[in-house]
């Protein structure tokens, strides 16, 4: 099925992103199991090329070398966003991850997450930010997926170390249950740390690594200001 989107660019409000979205979590959700493989539109290509255009000169300066490997193995271009299903074969015959496009779909997103990520695969969204707003998602999608987080996915340390603090949530959860859920604050904070917000030393100065940093151009060098909060 071919998706067609308006030539002028879209909020992520707008009906007509709307509807894109609920066509790319249909066509992921029949995919299912296998890995979807549908063409990208002009916008979606589009994206994916601003976005990759600022992050990759800044990569060598700002992101750690684990993460910068990860986007030399994958080969990761400018040109056009990467095929779904080739990105997610390299990534497991890196690390045994799996990548999968099912992130919304979940029907009980808390235990199905932490289960997911436990089994060393990693659910995201399967649809590509608003054209208008390429800055940052609300959702983790395709390209916090396939920009930010897959080149972490190569390195099987990594992946390994997601699993352990997924498998230590899951049995916490299930000796205290979700209302005592707060005794696990440090774990998630950690998550949030690994994936998502990380700060590293390297070589005596501080680098970024993590899947929303990588892909959220609008908070990518706040951590790094000398003059801020963070």
């Amino acid at each position: 099925t071919d998706i067609v989107l308006p030539t002028a660019p879209l909020k992520a409000n707008d009906p007509e992103y709307q509807a894109y979205v609920q066509t790319r979590r249909e066509l992921a959700f029949n995919a299912w199991p296998t890995c979807p493989d549908f063409p990208y539109t002009d916008d979606e290509h589009a994206t994916w090329d601003f976005v990759f255009s600022l992050l990759k000169p800044i990569c060598p300066w700002y992101f750690t070398s684990n993460y910068q490997r990860g986007m030399e193995e994958l080969q990761l271009e400018a040109a056009a966003p990467p095929n779904f299903p080739r990105l997610c074969d390299h990534v497991e015959q890196c690390s045994g991850a799996e990548i999968l496009q099912i992130r919304e779909m979940l029907v009980d997103p808390e235990v199905q997450f932490w289960t997911a990520i436990a089994h060393r695969c990693f659910p995201i969204n399967p649809y590509m930010r608003a054209p208008d707003e390429p800055f940052a998602s609300e959702g983790q999608d395709l390209i916090w997926g396939m920009l930010g987080l897959a080149p972490m996915l190569t390195n099987p340390a990594y992946v390994d170390a997601l699993h352990y603090i997924a498998t230590v949530i899951l049995h916490g959860r299930k000796r205290w249950g979700a209302q005592k859920a707060c005794r696990l604050s440090e774990l998630y904070a950690l998550w949030q740390i690994v994936v998502d917000y990380g700060l590293f030393r390297e070589d005596g100065e501080v680098k970024l690594f993590g899947a929303t940093l990588a892909s959220n151009l609008g908070a990518l060098l706040s951590p790094l200001d000398p003059t801020g909060d963070c």
